[in-house]
C-alpha cells in the first residue's frame, strides 16, 4: 500500500494544501464480516485502521502537514485528510506534547468546529492523543501556536481510522425490538444508565459497551468494566474513547429506533490504563479512565454484587450495533449457566456464568459485549460474555450469557487478573455496594509563565480554581513523579532538568472531589559540547602514561555552548573507559621498584588494630604543625629504598620523616611526589594535608604483628604508627583515624584508614619518596 497518498492536492473549498487521501472501502464487504464475527464471539469493528507508516513513502512528505506563518507572527499548521466511501473519521497522535498556548482542533472543509480543541491540558504520559469519531469522509486537522513555543509544538499523525458503521444508513443498525432507555422500561434504572458508555477503541477501530463502577472508599479513581473479548490490549487503552450520553431524547417505537442519531462528541472521555482482566473465569476487563468524569457528563457510578446470587429480574443497558443506548428487561429471575458456555475466545465453566433466557422486551446485538447485567437492586452483577439473541421480538430461540462477577472477584488470583485489589482497596470486606452520583468537582486552571523558561529559573503556577465546594486543597506535582512537590495554591518553583515537562495539578474540595489539570512548560538549558584541544598532560602520577586511578592529568579541552540559553558555569566529568584489570598495580613501579595496591583489587585488607590504649604516646611540640622523634625497635633495621630507617619524625601532619630535623611544620600538598625539601627526603606519607590531633599520635612495636603482612604466611615483627582523633584544619566537624605500618622482614609498607574521613584524598598526598627527592610513588 505504499505511495497511495497524492501530493499537495486541492482540498475540497479550500486553497492548495498538504491533502492526506485514505484508500477507499468497501463497506458491504465488510458489514458482511462483522456478522460472521458477531456469531464467531469476536469484538464488533467501526472503522479500518490506516496506518501513516504504511500508506506514504518514505519520500512522500505531504502527510506531514504545512506550517505556515501567519499575518500577526503565530504559525499554523494544517492537513487536510479524506477517505472516500467512509462514514466517520478519527486520527491517532504519537509523540504528542503541546506547550502552554498551542491548540488543535478538527474541521469540516468549511471550517466548523468537529473535535477539540485538545491543548496542554491534553498531554499524557504515553504521549499520544486520540480523537474522538467525526461523522463524514473529510476533515482538517489544524495546530495553532505562537511563534515563540512553535519550536517545542510535537506530534506526528500515526494513525487515521475510516468509519463504515456508524452513521451508515447502508448498515444493518440496531433491530426495531430495541428499547431507548429514555422509554418508560428504563425508569427503574435511571442512574444506572448514567454509567454506561459506548467506548470506541481507536488503536484497533473495535468497539464495545462498559459501565463505571462504584469502589469502596474514597471515589478517587474511575473504573470501568466491559468484557475481555472486546479485545482492548493494554497498549490500545490510551486510544479509548468513552461517550456516555450518546442516546436518544425521545422514545422511539418501531422502526424508528432502528435509525442512528448523530453520535455526541460534546463532552467525551478519551484515555484509560488498563489494571485487571481474565477471560476465562468470567470474561471481564477492569480499566482506569485517565480522567475522572467531569460535568455536564453528568455520570453515576454502579453498584456491583460480589454474592454469587441469581438475580431475581435484571436488565441490560447496552450499545446495539454501536448505536444510541438502549435497555432489554427481564423480569423473570436469571439461572445459573448450567452447561459450559463456548463462543470465539469466550470459553466459561458450568457456574461461573449467567444466564438469561429470553429477553421479555429488547435484544442484544453485535457491540452489546460488556454491557451490565443489573439485577433489581441496580448492581452489577455480571458482563456480557456473549448469546444468541439476535432476532426481534425477542430471544425466544436464544439465550445471553454473563460472566459472573462473584468470579471476576477473585479471578486468576493476582491483581493483574481480579477485580477486588481495585474496587475494596481497602480490603474491607464488602460484599456489595450502591451505585453513587459522580461528584461535582470544581473548575480548575494553572496560570503560569507564557512562554519558555530556564533550568535554574524562578517562575510562579498559580491555581486558580472556581464552583465546587470550598475550601480547596492543592497538589502540585512538577516532574511527574506522582509524588506531591507542594500543597499551595501558589507557589514559586525551579527546575533542575532541562524537557517538555507537564505540571499537573490535583485540586480537591471540601467533597473531596479531585479534579485534574495540567500546563505543559518546555524547559530549557545550554547545550554544551566538549572537544578536546591538545593531548592530556599528567601532572601527578607514576609516569607511565597510562592514566590510572589517584592520578592527576590536565586536559586541554573546549567547552562550547550550542544552545540559546547562557551557560554561567561549566563543569565536565572525566571517567576511565574501562576498570582497571584484575591484579593491576595502581601505582608504580617507580625507579627503585616499590608499587602501590589497595583493597579495591583484593590485596591488602583492612584489619582493625587500635593502639592508643597500648602504644606510646607521643608528645609533638605543638598539635598543629608539629613532630614527634620516635626510635625504632632494635634488631633488623627497616629497609627503606636500600637504606636502613633507625629513627623517624612523626608529624601531626600526617607524614613520617627520615630526616629529624623536620620539625613537622609542612602542612601543603606534596602531589606530585618526588619532590626535594633538601637534605634527607625521604617519607613516608599515609595522609599529608594540613591536619590539626584532637586525639593523639601513637607508637608500638611486635615482635609478632597483630596484622599479618600480605607477602605471604609467617609471622613478623612490625612498627605501627597511629594518628588518632584527627580533623582537617580548615574543618572543626568529622574525627578520623589512620595508621603507618612497617614490616621489618618483607620491608612492606602497609596504611590503613578508619571511618569519618570528610574529603578521603581530596586534596591529600598518600605516597612514598627516596632521600634524593628523585624517585618517589603517589598513590
Amino acid at each position: 500500500m505504499k505511495a497511495l497518498l497524492a501530493a499537495m492536492l486541492l482540498a475540497a473549498g479550500a486553497t492548495n494544501e498538504p491533502r492526506l487521501t485514505i484508500p477507499s472501502i468497501d463497506q458491504g464487504r465488510l458489514l458482511a464480516e462483522d456478522v460472521e464475527r458477531v456469531r464467531d464471539g469476536l469484538p464488533v469493528r467501526y472503522a479500518v485502521p490506516f496506518k501513516l507508516d504504511d500508506l506514504t513513502a518514505e519520500e512522500d512528505r505531504s502527510a506531514e502537514g504545512e506550517w505556515v506563518q501567519l499575518d500577526d507572527g503565530s504559525w499554523e499548521w494544517t492537513l487536510f485528510v479524506t477517505a472516500a466511501n467512509a462514514t466517520s473519521l478519527d486520527f491517532g497522535f504519537e509523540d504528542f506534547w503541546f506547550p502552554r498556548g498551542a491548540r488543535l482542533v478538527v474541521e469540516s472543509a468549511d471550517g466548523k468546529l468537529l473535535a477539540g480543541p485538545f491543548t496542554d491540558d491534553d498531554n499524557r504520559s504515553e504521549r499520544q492523543l486520540w480523537t474522538p469519531v467525526v461523522r463524514g469522509n473529510q476533515a482538517r486537522l489544524r495546530v495553532t501556536v505562537s511563534d515563540a513555543l512553535r519550536p517545542f509544538v510535537s506530534f506526528r499523525l500515526a494513525q487515521v481510522n475510516a468509519g463504515y458503521r456508524l452513521f451508515n444508513p447502508l448498515s444493518e443498525k440496531s433491530q426495531s425490538c430495541n428499547i431507548d432507555v429514555v422509554c418508560p422500561e428504563g425508569d427503574d434504572y435511571r442512574d444506572e444508565v448514567r454509567s454506561v458508555a459506548l467506548i470506541t477503541v481507536g488503536g484497533s477501530g473495535g468497539f464495545c459497551t462498559g459501565q463505571l463502577l462504584n469502589k469502596t472508599g474514597t471515589l478517587d479513581k474511575a473504573y470501568f468494566l466491559t468484557a475481555n473479548h472486546c479485545g482492548i490490549t493494554a497498549q490500545e487503552a490510551p486510544s479509548l474513547v468513552f461517550y456516555f450520553n450518546y442516546q436518544s431524547d425521545t422514545c422511539r417505537s418501531g422502526s424508528a429506533s432502528g435509525s442512528s442519531l448523530p453520535l455526541s462528541i460534546g463532552d467525551p472521555v478519551t484515555g484509560a490504563t488498563l489494571v485487571a482482566n481474565h477471560g476465562p473465569r468470567a470474561d471481564f476487563m477492569l480499566l482506569e479512565l485517565d480522567e475522572l468524569p467531569a460535568d455536564p457528563i453528568n455520570v453515576f457510578y454502579a453498584g456491583w454484587d460480589r454474592r454469587d446470587v441469581p438475580p431475581t429480574s435484571a436488565a441490560i443497558i447496552h450499545h446495539a450495533q454501536g448505536d444510541e443506548k438502549r435497555i432489554a428487561r427481564e423480569f423473570d429471575p436469571v439461572v445459573d449457566g448450567d452447561e459450559r458456555f463456548t463462543v470465539g475466545d469466550v470459553d466459561l465453566a458450568t457456574g461461573r456464568w449467567w444466564q438469561v433466557r429470553e429477553w421479555d422486551v429488547g435484544i442484544t446485538e453485535g457491540g452489546s459485549s460488556g454491557g451490565g447485567l443489573f439485577d433489581q437492586n441496580g448492581r452489577v452483577v455480571g458482563q456480557l460474555a456473549g448469546g444468541f439473541s439476535f432476532t426481534c421480538p425477542g430471544a425466544e430461540e436464544g439465550f445471553d450469557a454473563f460472566g459472573k462477577f462473584s468470579e471476576s472477584w477473585n479471578g486468576g488470583g493476582a491483581p493483574a487478573t481480579r477485580l477486588s485489589d481495585w474496587l475494596d482497596p481497602g480490603a474491607t470486606g464488602a460484599r456489595f455496594v450502591d451505585g453513587v452520583n459522580g461528584c461535582d468537582g470544581p473548575t480548575v486552571d494553572i496560570l503560569g509563565p507564557e512562554g519558555p523558561i530556564e533550568v535554574g529559573e524562578l517562575v510562579n503556577f498559580t491555581a486558580e480554581v472556581s464552583g465546587g465546594q470550598a475550601p480547596y486543597s492543592y497538589s502540585w506535582d512538577l516532574d511527574g513523579d506522582g509524588a506531591m512537590d507542594s500543597p499551595l495554591a501558589t507557589f514559586d518553583a525551579r527546575f533542575k532538568h532541562p524537557g517538555s515537562l507537564n505540571v499537573a495539578l490535583t485540586v480537591s474540595d471540601a467533597s473531596g472531589c479531585p479534579v485534574r489539570a495540567r500546563f505543559g512548560v518546555p524547559v530549557l538549558a545550554p547545550s554544551l559540547e566538549l572537544t578536546d584541544t591538545a593531548d592530556p598532560v599528567e601532572v601527578c602520577g607514576d609516569g607511565d602514561a597510562a592514566l590510572e586511578r589517584g592520578e592527576v592529568w590536565r586536559f586541554p579541552a573546549r567547552i562550547t555552548n550550542n544552545g540559546d540559553v547562557p551557560a554561567l558555569n561549566a563543569l565536565a566529568a572525566f571517567a576511565v573507559a574501562e576498570a582497571p584489570a584484575a591484579g593491576k598495580r595502581l601505582a608504580g613501579p617507580d625507579g627503585f621498584g616499590y608499587v602501590a595496591r589497595d583493597t579495591s583489587e583484593g590485596f591488602c585488607a583492612f584489619e582493625a588494630m587500635d593502639i592508643s590504649g597500648t602504644g606510646t604516646t607521643l608528645a609533638p611540640d605543638d598539635d598543629d604543625d608539629g613532630a614527634a622523634q620516635v626510635e625504632l625497635a632494635d634488631g633488623v633495621p627497616f629497609d627503606f629504598y636500600g637504606e636502613a630507617l633507625a629513627s623517624v619524625s612523626m608529624s601531626t601532619n600526617g607524614y613520617l620523616a627520615a630526616d629529624l630535623d623536620d620539625g613537622g611544620t609542612d602542612f601543603g600538598n606534596d602531589c606530585p611526589l618526588p619532590r626535594s625539601f633538601g637534605g634527607d627526603d625521604r617519607r613516608i606519607l599515609p595522609l599529608h594535608d594540613d591536619l590539626v590531633v584532637e586525639g593523639g599520635l601513637y607508637h608500638q612495636h611486635f615482635e609478632d604483628c597483630p596484622r599479618p603482612d600480605d607477602a605471604g604466611p609467617g609471622s613478623q615483627a612490625c612498627d605501627v604508627f597511629q594518628w588518632d582523633d584527627m580533623r582537617y584544619f580548615s574543618s572543626s566537624g568529622e574525627r578520623f583515624d589512620f595508621q603507618a605500618i612497617l614490616y621489618r622482614d618483607s620491608f612492606n609498607l602497609v596504611y590503613q584508614y578508619g571511618p569519618g574521613n570528610p574529603r578521603p584524598g581530596e586534596s591529600s598526598t598518600t605516597g612514598i619518596q627516596n632521600a634524593g627527592g628523585n624517585i618517589g610513588l603517589t598513590y
